[in-house]
């Protein structure tokens, strides 16, 4: 971490960040945060008992820096540019006004909740796909494979309006793809 700085009030029941700005070598991350609790002791045990809200503006979020926090991310070296807004305690967050932009073609609008954070393989996911689109180079390359289908490379922008619901290996997806 390069930098941290906040405008920080606490009291008993609330702590607020605004301004926060988290700058690493490879991240930029702004936004406001609000943790709500009912005593300080909830503070040890943050993923049931705290209530997080708050607004990302956009912010340019890599990979090589959340690799610190979950093994599965390793080799992974993508950026992201994020932004939106996010309500609810880790294990049942929801998220809205969410934009996320990848690669040279690929983004993002819409919305999520996630229930059962911070266990990604036990986290149920409900996201709406107001827009999103993507092509053959952004997506082998997030997938980090070489083995990717070529044919999709025929498909150009690949464009997604729907629902994905489920968990990361057993999902249910309804929409419209268009190419």
């Amino acid at each position: 971490v390069d930098t941290v700085s906040a405008e920080l009030t606490v009291s008993d029941h609330e702590m607020r960040f605004d301004d926060f700005r988290l700058i690493t070598p490879y991240s930029q991350i702004k936004r406001k945060l609000v943790l709500n609790y009912d005593d300080y002791e909830d503070l040890e045990e943050p993923v049931d008992s705290v209530l997080f809200s708050g607004e990302i503006t956009p912010s340019l979020v890599s990979m090589k820096d959340l690799q610190y926090f979950n093994h599965i991310l390793n080799g992974m070296n993508q950026d992201f540019l994020i932004s939106g807004q996010f309500s609810g305690q880790i294990s049942n967050l929801k998220t809205r006004n969410v934009y996320i932009r990848y690669g040279q073609r690929s983004y993002f609008k819409g919305k999520a909740r996630f229930r059962g954070l911070p266990e990604v393989d036990e986290t149920y996911m409900d996201i709406q796909a107001d827009e999103a689109a993507t092509d053959y180079n952004d997506l082998s390359y997030l997938l980090m494979t070489e083995d990717f289908p070529s044919q999709i490379a025929n498909a150009g922008l690949i464009n997604f309006k729907g629902h994905f619901n489920g968990f990361i290996h057993d999902f249910v997806t309804d929409g419209r793809f268009v190419s």
